[in-house]
């Protein structure tokens, strides 16, 4: 809500003050290179700051532990409006201070220390002093800073006059908020998908998507509206942990997220190895406070890890990308502006390009454009794991359908038969549950006279006429060689009726061998007990009732004793 409000106030200032701006040279001047320095052993008076022995042109040195002093340059003050800021980069030190001499004689000491920097910040990842003119204009500027790190961490130091200031900050707040909102988004875009497929690279892109969004808030300074006494020393420690969090949680993403046969595993382990080492050596490098000497090898060592991290990391996805991995395609579009970006600012750590605002600001829009990109291509692999996971479901269904289906009827095997006749026994009917055996009547005869092909011919008739026969509330199958099986719920005689009714239309096929029609006949037994007993023993009854079927002179049904019983009940 204070971000709001203060962004609300900026813009307001800046519409307010757009005539008087226009009017001013609202250009800000970079001050660092033209600065003179000295070297004091102790803090000073402000009276005392201006006599010291300044040395212009070089590299300022010998000031590890002590007070490193900046003089601004004269031409540099007069060329600026009567209200302006100093800006000065993000850095680790102890304290420091603007002594400021006005054109009426009175001097100005303005002072804070890391840790209790106050109101003396500003979102971009810069500190700031208010060098107003107050009654005379200001004619010297001393920036005075103690026990600084390294003089090469404090790329900025420039004067802003107040109208391009506010411009500047409605431009840092509404990137920085941007950024802060894309990321947000696609954090919960994430944890919606999470839902539906609990999958290890979802889990890696929230963390990646958290690392990032922390290291935005940090560097650019918006975590400062709630926790303003970080600012300072604290503040660039807090940024490197997050940026090596950040590089680490991205390896780890990549390594989960390209397909797996696309990446080889070495590949892989060193990718996620390089991630460590980038994480090491950011909390490495925040360890500042063992000395200056260790302080700026560490720094080099970190940029050195993150350099070797995204070799690696262009390693892998050239080796992707020419396996044909969509991920892959998908990560080299996202990460080709923050890498382009990255390099540029990577060059400029190492001094080998000048610094330029457009090299942080661009961080921002690349790494938006990426989260955007990133979670496109997550929804992208969900939607094809889900596609995969259905696809698997579906063939296992089948299979297993398969599994208990005979092959030459395509009615139910007999695990198929016995598994559903087991369950309408257990859940019983209103009317009871019956079983019904059939066998073909001298099939064996068949199959000598007339081959094996023909009795499968025969096999498959009855099967499609028991298959035509079946409903909701009967199950068929072959339960072995040329004997079927009907499980179906109804009284006795309803369940002798049907199995008249099969005898008859079974006698009825006719079956041509290429010497004439051959007609089959079967023989059925009939179990309907008066009690719903296990399955095992129903078939006893029915197999026995087969077996009188047979003896009395075959194509005929029988019904085990009991079934009068229960038909009389």
């Amino acid at each position: 809500m204070f971000v709001c409000i203060r962004f609300a106030l900026f813009a307001l200032a800046l519409l307010l003050g757009a005539p008087a701006a226009r009017a001013e040279p609202a250009r800000p001047i970079e001050l660092k290179d033209g600065m003179c320095f000295a070297v004091a052993r102790a803090a000073l008076p402000a009276d005392e700051v201006e006599r010291l022995a300044y040395r212009c042109g070089g590299r300022p040195d010998g000031y590890e532990g002590d007070w490193l002093w900046l003089q601004v340059d004269a031409a540099d003050l007069a060329r600026l409006p009567a209200e302006w800021r100093l800006l000065v980069d993000q850095t680790r030190f102890a304290s420091m201070r603007l002594v400021t001499v006005h054109a009426d004689g009175s001097v100005h000491d303005r002072r804070f220390v890391s840790g209790g920097a106050g109101d003396h910040w500003a979102v971009g990842g810069f500190l700031m002093f208010d060098a107003r003119g107050d009654r005379a204009r200001i004619v010297r500027a001393y920036l005075g800073i103690e026990r600084l790190v390294s003089f090469d961490t404090m790329r900025k130091v420039r004067a802003v006059p107040e109208a391009a200031f506010d411009r500047g900050q409605i431009l840092w707040v509404a990137l920085a908020s941007a950024f802060a909102g894309v990321v947000a988004a696609s954090l919960v875009y994430t944890g919606f998908l999470y839902t539906g497929l609990r999958h290890g690279f979802l889990r890696r892109h929230a963390l990646w998507c958290s690392a990032v969004l922390a290291y935005g808030l940090c560097w650019s300074n918006l975590v400062f509206y709630a926790v303003p006494w970080l600012a300072g020393a604290w503040g660039v420690r807090l940024n490197l942990w997050t940026a090596g969090l950040a590089a680490l949680a991205a390896t780890l993403f990549m390594a989960e997220f390209i397909e797996a046969d696309a990446l080889d595993r070495r590949l892989r382990r060193a990718l996620v190895a390089t991630g460590w080492a980038t994480l090491a050596g950011s909390v490495a490098a925040s360890l500042d406070f063992l000395g200056a000497v260790y302080a700026h090898a560490a720094d080099r060592a970190a940029n050195a890890a993150m350099a070797l991290g995204t070799l690696a990391f262009l390693v892998c996805l050239i080796a992707a990308l020419a396996r044909g991995s969509r991920a892959a395609r998908f990560y080299a579009l996202a990460w080709s502006p923050t890498l382009a970006v990255f390099v540029v600012r990577g060059l400029r750590n190492f001094y080998l390009v000048p610094h330029a605002d457009w090299m942080d600001m661009a961080m921002f829009g690349a790494a938006a454009f990426q989260v955007l990109l990133l979670s496109a291509a997550v929804s992208d692999r969900f939607r094809a794991l889900q596609r995969d996971r259905d696809r698997a479901t579906a063939e296992s269904a089948e299979y297993s359908r398969l599994a208990n289906v005979d092959a030459l009827t395509g009615i139910e095997n007999r695990r198929g038969f016995v598994a559903r006749a087991e369950a309408m026994v257990a859940r019983g009917g209103d009317r009871g549950v019956g079983l019904l055996l059939l066998d073909i009547d001298h099939f064996k005869a068949i199959n000598d006279r007339y081959g094996h092909d023909a009795g499968d011919r025969v096999l498959a008739g009855i099967g499609r006429l028991l298959a035509a026969d079946e409903d909701a509330r009967t199950g068929v199958g072959r339960l072995g060689g040329e004997e079927f099986g009907v499980i179906a719920e109804g009284s006795c005689s309803e369940l002798r009726a049907r199995a008249e009714r099969l005898r008859r239309r079974i006698a009825g096929l006719a079956f041509d061998f290429g010497a004439g029609s051959v007609r089959v006949t079967a023989s059925i037994g009939v179990a309907c007990p008066d009690r719903l007993p296990p399955f095992a023993e129903l078939y006893r009854d029915a197999d026995a009732a087969l077996y009188r079927a047979k003896s009395a002179g075959r194509n005929r049904v029988a019904a085990a004793e009991n079934a009068p019983r229960r038909e009389a009940a």
